[in-house]
């Protein structure tokens, strides 16, 4: 894989055919200082006897579903570490300018693998990252899959399905490859079932009934609407016809960070199916990818996907600073594949957590 020097800019496109972009976001950092300032107050009323609920009834929380800060019912002691933990979170936040040499050292490891490969990284306290060709149109796989969920949720979100309501698979609808519905058999399934197994398993079963379901067309709208223009569905799972003939599906890392992103702050179609999402990725069966780079017992919530000649991975490392990373490898071997996720994921994580 040839690659320009490498060419890190703040707030724009990077030039050269090969290139790292750091790109600033807004700062969450005042809003992270504002919360730990306006808690002390309810530490006060703790301390006094007073009740830290009316006297912090205004306290700004971290829009992180995960670490929103609670001082509901909490003695001192407790409220003075949810303050402490927010004066922390606020501490670690980084400007833009902080992750060019990261983009640098991610470049320097991709150069040495060949094929076609991009990253997109970033820092959930901040919103902050940058990406190595980020916005390059690749092979989906199974990352396709996030897009159907998007959808779906869309819909629950808009009270026209719901998670509990059963949809019927029959046994022409069964298909091969990754899943676990070929084992348990046509049936009634919850569309809750389905979007689980479709993450957790990537169940190309539960994929393809969904996407008749909900229409390739108005997935690949939601997908738009989210701000995953460079995602497209254009055929189902294991449909080889379509693959013979040149269709494929494709995405994009920086489609694929946004919805991470989103899922983690809440914002991918409320906090509640943010956090059933969150739950899904959290209980991925494959760990063969970016997994292999991050310290045992370090959540990774995320979705992986393959094809002959193609290996993607990505989704939300919920370490100490948590971050988005994902990584889309098509071209190389399947063992230099893994090695390049293991060696970036590693890299990445001894420098930001």
């Amino acid at each position: 894989m040839s690659k320009a020097a490498i060419d890190v800019t703040l707030g724009g496109a990077a030039g050269g055919s090969k290139a790292a972009s750091v790109r600033p976001k807004a700062l969450r950092a005042a809003a992270l200082a504002a919360s730990a300032a306006l808690l002390a107050v309810s530490l006060s009323a703790c301390s006094s006897g007073g009740s830290p609920v009316e006297n912090a009834a205004n306290v700004p929380t971290y829009e992180n579903p995960r670490t929103e800060l609670d001082v509901s019912d909490k003695g001192a002691s407790e409220a003075q570490q949810a303050a402490a933990n927010v004066a922390s979170n606020a501490s670690k936040v980084r400007d833009a300018s902080a992750y060019a040499s990261l983009a640098q050292s991610v470049e320097s490891i991709m150069s040495q693998y060949g094929g076609t490969t991009s990253v997109a990284f970033v820092d959930l306290y901040s919103g902050n990252g940058f990406d190595v060709d980020g916005d390059a149109s690749q092979y989906s796989a199974s990352m396709i899959k996030i897009a159907v969920m998007a959808e779906l949720f869309d819909r629950v979100s808009a009270g026209e399905l719901s998670l509990d309501q059963y949809q019927a698979v029959s046994s022409g609808d069964i298909v091969g490859g990754t899943g676990t519905i070929q084992s348990r058999g046509a049936g009634s399934y919850t569309l809750d079932d389905l979007c689980r197994y479709m993450i957790i398993y990537s169940d190309n079963t539960a994929t393809n009934v969904l996407i008749d379901l909900l229409g390739m067309d108005e997935i690949n709208a939601e997908a738009a609407k989210l701000g995953m223009t460079g995602t497209k569905l254009n055929r189902h799972m294991m449909d080889s016809a379509a693959q013979a003939s040149g269709v494929e599906n494709y995405t994009t890392c920086n489609d694929l960070a946004l919805a991470f992103e989103k899922i983690w702050n809440g914002e991918f179609y409320g906090s509640e199916l943010s956090a059933r999402a969150l739950e899904y990725l959290e209980g991925q069966t494959d760990s063969a990818c970016l997994q292999q780079g991050l310290p045992s017992g370090v959540e990774f919530a995320h979705k992986t996907g393959n094809l002959t000649n193609v290996l993607n991975d990505g989704g939300i490392v919920e370490a100490a600073s948590p971050y988005v990373i994902v990584l889309l490898a098509q071209d190389i071997g399947a063992g230099s594949a893994q090695s390049l996720m293991t060696e970036i994921s590693s890299t990445v994580y001894d420098a930001v957590a």
